[in-house]
């Protein structure tokens, strides 16, 4: 069989059919999904389940609570400016960022009131303003043990300890975390309050 030689010139109907054909799409990379190590997720979830029956928990008596950050000073990377404009001046990106941590049960009838961190001791902002949050400040505004500590024995156990009498639920609460040095093992937090997990 002769193959006659064509002259090929692409473009970007062709390049888009292309991909249509074979299915291929452009993605944004996400970072940590390989990260995560799979043949662990079987393991923690069969653990798990365990902890839950051997506890006799409900969904109500299971806690979840994660840090993220905000980085409020941070601006857009991208901007409109007229065509004849070469390029879009900018400035140095601020890294001024709060942490704030929220904690829900299981089966979300008890959100608890967040967390925030910031560095300033006494922001101006909050100069005469009751927040609904609770505030507290450190250096880079990390979650440290000592605050996060803080935070569990003078928010987390005593309005637990309100919210499942409420419910006519025993007093006994599992606060499931992430692996992060600024969370003390379970050694480090024991209940003071009465709950007994």
């Amino acid at each position: 069989m002769i193959m006659k030689k064509v002259d090929f010139r692409e473009s970007d109907g062709w390049l888009d059919k292309f991909k249509n054909q074979l299915g291929i799409s452009f993605l944004t990379i996400i970072r940590e999904k390989l990260s995560c190590y799979v043949k662990v997720v079987d393991h923690f979830v069969r653990k798990f389940q365990e902890k839950i029956e051997e506890l006799g928990l409900l969904p109500e008596q299971m806690y979840n609570t994660d840090k993220s950050s905000l980085f409020w000073g941070l601006l857009p990377t991208k901007t409109f400016v007229h065509q004849a404009e070469e390029n879009a001046a900018g400035c140095k990106m601020s890294k001024d960022q709060i942490v704030f941590m929220p904690c829900s049960n299981a089966s979300g009838t008890h959100k608890l009131g967040m967390l925030v961190i910031g560095e300033a001791a006494k922001p101006r902002a909050f100069k005469n303003q009751s927040l609904p949050v609770l505030y507290k400040s450190q250096s880079r505004g990390w979650v440290r043990q000592e605050v996060f500590t803080e935070w569990f024995h003078e928010s987390f156990e005593p309005l637990i300890k309100t919210f499942l009498k409420k419910q006519n639920v025993p007093i006994k609460a599992l606060l499931i975390l992430e692996n992060a040095p600024g969370h003390p093992n379970e050694e480090q937090v024991k209940s003071r309050d009465g709950l007994n997990e």
